[in-house]
């Protein structure tokens, strides 16, 4: 999404929209909120997403996998993009479940900090 709203920003200006930054801040988020823009980012990342947890949970492979080469071959990101964009959406459900687990003393600390 960052590099979207690079390029909004620098398309904004170039399209000789309003310089000031409140009109250009109002035009940014409406472009990053634009039909197109979900259609053609949002909608598929979240496709893919979901066919990745509903075909990992039934054969049993990592969602990974599934969600990097998605994310390869049907949208314009690259591999290492694709691999970033994972392991960044991984972070919030291993730190939840990690802290759960330890609360219910489910992790052996001993042997924990040499697997990561």
């Amino acid at each position: 999404i960052a590099v979207d709203k690079e390029n909004i920003i620098a398309n904004s200006s170039a399209e000789g929209q309003p310089n000031n930054s409140a009109a250009t801040e109002k035009f940014q988020q409406q472009q990053l909120l634009s039909k197109e823009y979900v259609m053609t980012r949002i909608a598929p990342a979240a496709m893919i997403g979901s066919s990745a947890g509903v075909f990992s949970g039934v054969t049993g492979l990592g969602g990974g996998i599934i969600t990097v080469s998605a994310f390869s071959l049907l949208t314009p990101l690259s591999y290492k993009q694709a691999l970033g964009t994972s392991l960044c959406a991984m972070v919030l459900p291993a730190t939840s479940a990690a802290i759960a687990h330890h609360f219910n003393g489910n992790i052996v600390w001993r042997i924990a900090p040499f697997l990561a």
